[in-house]
């Protein structure tokens, strides 16, 4: 067994799947502008964190 008993196995499913997300994230780099999540704009004025949008509340935006 390697470090913290974890088996040698295991160790390397990981460091597979661990390589193969880094190809998708590589993939996902290469992708046209056109294709990448684009800016939103704010319902209301002035929120500008997750905890100005939760304090604010819902709106009929």
């Amino acid at each position: 067994m390697g470090a913290n008993n974890v088996p040698p196995s295991l160790i390397l499913k990981i460091a597979e799947e661990v390589r193969r997300r880094g190809e998708i994230a590589d993939e996902a780099s290469e992708r046209a502008p056109a294709e990448s999540a684009q800016p939103i704009t704010s319902p209301k004025p002035g929120l500008r964190t997750v905890e100005d949008v939760l304090e604010a509340g819902p709106t009929n935006a």
